[in-house]
């Protein structure tokens, strides 16, 4: 395989700057003085709010653009807690900036009515059942209009041109994601209208490279088949069986690990596709490991797009195009040699993550930030932040479920640092024990060994505040949420729990605004390793029990950098303290080497 040079990882390059001829902000400035029809609080507001978004942007006002689409790319890339500001005052600022805009020509006019718009137009948004509807479909409505267009002619190619000229005129926050915002609204309002209206779809924000398995020949969607039969296989329809395959004891795999091993095979074989080889030579599983240079194209390319030589990504295929090699070794029919086998093997143990390395790159610095003092207590007290804010009379009851739904989540997940699965996993009936002399109270979260990845079983006892935060979301808020019949703490849809895409990428959203770090479900158990670790700074072992991992070796290799780090700390400290011990020595010392005048110099 190919040598790879490493490259830095969770950096922000900075945007270029737009060639245009707008404005800058010193120059906006400059204006705002002029605008005598504006009291004299009002321009100083504005001159505020421009000197304000320079700052966050790292530049001199002279050095920023009145550019709105540069602005969309450059002010938003951070939110509000990144910049350790809070929303309200974040949203005031933009407010002023577009304001500002405004005056200078360069945004869209705050039209908040479509009586200006046509009839046809009208009527559609007429039948808008929500006000985020019409605010969605207004500024859309309002381009078709000034262009003679009405309802019936949209199409998904004007809704991608709209989306274009509106990033340059209308400065927010995700502008990327608007026109799928926008198409939904437009489904939605069609749907209760009843009108004869095409389906808008919106273009989309990342082009898959993979390809569906239904484009490949039947002949390789009937050999996964087969070898997708092969990593779960039931013996006697009893999941407690273990199965031989091949000779060899074969451990049921959980069925996310399968989901993994077959998007790997998706992967490798559009990797192949993109690098030059026809999917119709793709007749088998077989094809995708012989001729063995289609296995060093694959990995390359993995290598390309990760910027990861071990670990990662590149580890995740290597394993997958090892189970394949195995399976097609191990076929009557033209089986795979065993020479072939051997090189796949040795190319895809060198990706295997380097022990001494500890966690990803990527995972070190996420973990940096959330363990900056304004971050970490932004997080630690987030969930009451969340249930005073449920309180609030005007929030619809659903909403203000989930705001303590997330709630609950972040004080489990910090009290009790357990894996998504096992989050999602909880149920009302099974896993909450009330262990008090009146069984009222919440006291312990226990989950089986068999529910757990390694098999070890949770038993936590839940501190007495955690316990009252739980029950109340419990009695008062998750009715909202669900059915009766869900036994789940976080239902879903049905009488299943909420999907981990969902938990995933709600708790990550909202983190990130919060407190300005990227925070998944399993970074909070880095988290915790990390807040243990800090006051006792020599219990690694304790740090492997509450994670669950069953050797300390690998929570000396997933953590040590905490303890590294404690000592880099003490020992900067000594040097201080010696430092300032010293300080009187050295002046002394100076002062008994002071050289002589000589005569003649330095007069």
């Amino acid at each position: 395989m190919k040598d790879h040079d490493p490259r830095s990882a969770g950096m922000l390059p900075s945007l270029p700057l737009p060639a245009s001829a707008v404005p800058s902000f010193a120059e906006a400035m400059a204006a705002i003085d002029g605008w005598s029809d504006l009291p004299a609080t009002r321009r100083r507001d504005l001159r505020s709010d421009l000197t304000t978004a320079a700052r966050l942007l790292g530049r001199q006002p002279a050095a920023v653009p009145c550019d709105v689409a540069w602005l969309n790319e450059a002010l938003f890339r951070k939110p509000p807690g990144g910049h350790r500001m809070r929303t309200r005052r974040f949203g005031n600022m933009v407010s002023g900036l577009r304001a500002t805009l405004r005056r200078l020509g360069l945004h869209a006019p705050d039209l908040r009515t479509f009586e200006d718009l046509s009839p046809a137009w009208q009527a559609l948004l007429g039948h808008a059942r929500l006000e985020a509807q019409v605010a969605c479909l207004r500024h859309l409505a309002r381009y078709c209009g000034e262009r003679g267009i009405g309802p019936e002619a949209i199409s998904d190619v004007m809704l991608a041109e709209w989306a274009m000229a509106d990033r340059r005129i209308r400065l927010g926050a995700n502008v990327a994601g608007r026109p799928v915002v926008v198409a939904r609204a437009w489904n939605a309002v069609v749907a209760a209208s009843g009108m004869p209206l095409p389906v808008l779809k919106a273009p989309r924000r990342r082009q898959p490279y993979t390809l569906p398995f239904t484009d490949y020949p039947q002949s390789f969607q009937d050999d996964l088949r087969d070898f997708s039969a092969t990593l779960a296989p039931v013996v006697g329809a009893s999941i407690w069986r273990r199965s031989r395959v091949q000779g060899k004891r074969h451990h049921v795999l959980r069925p996310r690990t399968i989901a993994t091993r077959l998007f790997s095979i998706r992967q490798a074989g559009a990797l192949l596709v993109k690098g030059g080889v026809p999917l119709t030579q793709l007749r088998s599983l077989c094809d995708l490991v012989r001729p063995l240079e289609r296995v060093e194209l694959i990995l390359d390319a993995v290598i390309e797009r990760s910027t990861e030589r071990r670990g990662g990504q590149v580890w995740t295929v290597g394993v997958a195009l090892l189970q394949v090699a195995k399976y097609c070794a191990g076929r009557k029919k033209d089986p795979l040699d065993a020479e072939t086998l051997a090189t796949i093997r040795e190319w895809v143990a060198d990706t295997k993550p380097d022990p001494r390395a500890g966690l990803p790159l990527r995972v070190r610095e996420r973990i940096r930030a959330l363990t900056q003092p304004a971050a970490y207590a932004g997080l630690l007290h987030e969930p009451a932040r969340l249930m005073r804010l449920a309180k609030d009379p005007d929030l619809a009851p659903v909403e203000a479920a989930r705001q303590v739904r997330l709630a609950v989540m972040l004080e489990i997940l910090t009290i009790c640092p357990m894996r998504l699965s096992n989050l999602l996993g909880l149920r009302l009936d099974r896993n909450l024990r009330r262990l008090d002399p009146k069984g009222r109270r919440l006291t312990h979260l226990v989950i089986a060994g068999h529910e757990v990845k390694n098999g070890e079983p949770i038993e936590w006892p839940v501190p007495e505040g955690s316990a009252r935060l739980i029950e109340r979301y419990i009695r008062s808020y998750r009715p909202d949420l669900t059915d009766e019949g869900n036994p789940y703490l976080f239902p879903g849809a049905g009488d299943g729990p909420i999907s981990a895409t969902s938990l995933a990428n709600h708790l990550k959203a909202h983190l990130w605004e919060v407190i300005g770090v990227e925070v998944n479900p399993h970074l909070m158990r880095s988290f915790a390793a990390w807040l243990h670790l800090r006051h006792y700074p020599e219990a690694i072992d304790e740090v492997r029990r509450i994670l669950g991992h069953r050797s300390i070796e690998t929570t000396m290799r997933h953590y040590i950098l905490f303890e590294k780090e404690a000592a880099a700390l003490r020992f900067g400290r000594s040097v201080l303290r010696l430092r300032e011990e010293t300080r009187g020595l050295a002046l002394a010392s100076r002062l008994s080497r002071r050289p002589a005048v000589r005569a003649g110099v330095g007069r």
